[in-house]
């Protein structure tokens, strides 16, 4: 049954995201070129919608429901997520601009996605940290 509602999230996002302006690239644009900021209106109205599931559902199921693991903030955070600023300006999309761009066969974003494979390598082979703290 669990699995059942693992696949209906999972495709109630994927087709969500297609549809919605959850961009943070976007979000960002339109505070500095003084627009509505329309679109972190509705990043947060999500993040409500996310946390008025998941933590019920942690209340309930502690056992098999948890947050993801976390890590303390370094150097080495600071300078990836400087990176991922860049690169996300640079592309004019953030991670999930970027997968719809491809799903919409713009091919050209491909190396976007080569660009976080990239760092998740680096990060698990060279990175000190690794997955040590779960947060419950």
């Amino acid at each position: 049954m669990i699995y059942c509602l693992i696949f209906f999230l999972a495709f109630w996002a994927g087709f969500s995201v297609r549809r919605a302006s959850l961009c943070l690239v976007r979000a960002t644009h339109e505070i500095i070129d003084h627009k509505p900021p329309k679109t972190i209106f509705f990043v947060v109205q999500a993040m409500m919608v996310a946390l008025s599931i998941t933590i019920p559902a942690m209340i309930l199921f502690p056992e098999k429901i948890f947050l993801a693991q976390s890590y303390s903030i370094s150097p080495y955070l600071l300078v990836g997520a400087c990176l991922y600023g860049v690169g996300a300006s640079v592309n004019g999309a953030c991670a999930l601009g970027t997968l719809n761009k491809l799903m919409n066969g713009k091919i050209e974003y491909i190396a976007s996605i080569l660009g976080i494979s990239l760092g998740f390598f680096i990060f698990f082979n060279y990175s000190t940290h690794g997955f040590s703290t779960r947060v419950r």
